[in-house]
């Protein structure tokens, strides 16, 4: 994929022989020149290209035509006529009145960056907004008041940049849900006990003991030297448990194949407004799929800038029926067993594995015997007159 900045100031395909690329490679480093590799051509920007044809004395290569949108301007100088017009116009204007260029987050919070810029996008602070139609104060009080999370924030301005700074609510943090009434801590499956900690009940089970599915593990019932009564038992318990995985592949199947993505829109959008560069027209019919993507475009890696390029890519997906080899089948069924695998030990750790296969008239089976730690315990309310 090109870089936002070779496609934004234009850019060359360089292709060398290979034997040239040596040679090629050390005028580049010497000359302080960064190209991007493309598929066997190097990607260079037009201003360093006329430094490099300076300087390119004996080397063999073929230079193509600029690409990029100084290519396309050039290549379509007069059907792009009056866009060019009207962004040189939309230029002179950002440069003579007082549009907002970036809007910069800090502070002490730990909120989403991107919940905050809707918010204050929902207020009327955003990229392309005229400072001088901005009342910060009533930015400030909307943000409050639409994102309660906040405690207290300011906005300033400082040239075309908004500096917002944040600082989250205390005692924002979701409170635990208050428990009622009465219950015990019981086993929600088999398993050997590794560790038990009670934060309100009486244990029941210590570690390495085996317990069964529905044994109590910490008592709701309190007993006399604690002062008798019933309470809602809480406490983590882990133990050691076991799974079995069953994966069956048949030896009929089906593959799907992605094309390559292909461009079928490309526009640059400044300040909110949208230049569409390329689009291919009409309907792709069934089985593509669309993928959009934009793309920030960044001074010296530091400076973000209220232009970006978007691209619309289309892919088609194929499905064909087929009939797996030994090893396929081998192979989809480590993948789904894997995939099992992630699943059954979420919030577990893995403590042995055990996997065997074997192959049937239909296709493969491949089987795992897992034993992994999780936390077995379960509420089971306590029913009292």
């Amino acid at each position: 994929m090109v870089k936002s900045d070779f496609f934004i100031f234009g850019y060359r395909k360089i292709s060398v022989p290979p034997h040239s690329r040596l040679r090629l490679a050390n005028l580049l480093l010497r000359l302080g020149i960064s190209a991007q590799l493309g598929e066997g051509d190097f990607l260079m920007r037009e201003r360093d290209f006329r430094r490099f044809r300076n300087h390119a004395e004996g080397i063999e290569y073929t230079a193509s035509e600029l690409y990029g949108i100084p290519g396309i301007i050039s290549r379509n100088r007069w059907r792009y006529a009056s866009a060019v017009a009207l962004l040189l116009a939309l230029i002179l204007n950002i440069f003579l009145s007082g549009l907002v260029w970036d809007v910069r987050i800090s502070g002490e919070s730990r909120l989403p960056e991107y919940e905050i810029r809707e918010a204050l996008a929902e207020a009327g602070l955003s990229v392309g907004r005229r400072f001088d139609s901005l009342n910060m104060n009533e930015i400030e009080h909307a943000l409050v008041k639409s994102y309660p999370k906040i405690g207290w924030v300011t906005v300033n301005r400082r040239g075309t940049v908004a500096y917002v700074e944040v600082v989250e609510r205390e005692g924002t943090e979701e409170e635990p849900e208050e428990k009622l009434g009465y219950a015990n801590v019981v086993a929600e499956r088999d398993g050997v006990i590794d560790e038990i900690t009670v934060k309100r009940g009486v244990a029941m089970v210590k570690a390495g003991d085996v317990v069964r599915a529905g044994d109590v593990l910490i008592s709701g019932v309190l007993p006399e030297e604690a002062g008798g009564g019933l309470c809602y038992a809480e406490g983590e318990v882990w133990a050691s448990v076991s799974d079995k995985i069953t994966v069956e592949v048949k030896r009929e199947g089906s593959d799907t194949e992605r094309s390559e993505p292909a461009l079928s829109a490309l526009s640059v959008k400044i300040f909110g407004f949208s230049l569409n560069i390329f689009k291919k027209y009409g309907n792709y019919g069934e089985g593509y799929a669309i993928i959009d993507d934009e793309e920030d475009c960044v001074l010296f890696d530091k400076y973000r800038l209220p232009v970006s390029i978007c691209r619309t890519y289309a892919y088609r997906e194929t499905t064909e029926s087929v009939i797996y080899t030994d090893d396929r089948l081998v192979e989809i069924a480590l993948v789904r067993t894997r995939a099992a695998l992630a699943t059954v030990l979420c919030g577990g750790d893995l403590l042995k594995l055990f996997t065997d296969g074997r192959y049937t008239e239909d296709g493969y089976i491949m089987q795992s015997t897992v034993v992994y730690m999780a936390e077995v315990g379960r509420d089971a309310p306590i029913l009292a007159e």
